[in-house]
């Protein structure tokens, strides 16, 4: 197996010699520097080009807002998929926990 180092594109410096955008090492990446670069024909956020072939009808926003409301951490420059996955995983742990029985008091009279 080949030895990869995670890299994210940025916005480049000079379009006109780099083009759109550039790949730097994911570590390397600093907010403060650097913009992530979104490609226009993602059109639904979910790092590939084209539409929501692989988003189960939920956009990336949508899945993000789902994560927020389990209190889920997340890592915002993730891709649609990973998002997607992450929130599966934390649904489907969430609705195997044992419901606690709820006892309705003995009505008083």
């Amino acid at each position: 197996m080949p030895n990869t180092i995670p890299s994210v594109r940025v916005v480049s410096t000079h379009p006109a010699s780099q083009g759109a955008f550039v790949e730097i090492n994911e570590s390397d990446f600093d907010e403060a520097v650097h913009t992530l670069y979104v490609d226009p024909l993602d059109h639904d956020g979910d790092g590939e080009r084209g539409g929501s072939e692989h988003g189960h009808g939920l956009t990336k926003s949508e899945i993000i807002a789902d994560l927020e409301a389990m209190a889920v951490p997340y890592d915002p420059r993730a891709v649609k998929a990973d998002l997607l996955a992450l929130r599966n995983a934390a649904r489907a742990e969430r609705d195997a926990a044992p419901v606690p029985e709820v006892v309705d008091p003995a009505p008083t009279a």
